[in-house]
């Protein structure tokens, strides 16, 4: 339970900030150049992840948070249940 409580802090403190959020960067970005090249290097800079990938909307950048799987892990296990457990009924 200390464990659980220690990630949690570190995750409300945004300790996990950079290494959680994950850039989506569409094709058509990258392909136009204008702009695609200097994000891709300044996210390299800043160390955020991206990756290329083909996105419903052209010309669009989708951020997504991934919680760090160890938060996850003992938040289950704080909780005293499973994702099975919260997926059924």
């Amino acid at each position: 339970m200390k464990k659980y409580k220690t990630e949690m802090q570190k995750w409300e403190m945004a300790k996990y900030t950079l290494k959680s959020i994950v850039g989506e960067i569409d094709q058509k970005v990258v392909e136009l150049g204008s702009i695609g090249g200097h994000l891709v290097t300044r996210f390299a800079e800043k160390g955020v992840t991206y990756c290329t990938t083909s996105n419903p909307m052209e010309r669009t950048i989708v951020w997504t948070t991934v919680v760090p799987k160890e938060t996850y892990v003992i938040s289950e296990d704080a909780l005293g249940t499973s994702t099975r457990e919260l997926g059924s009924k």
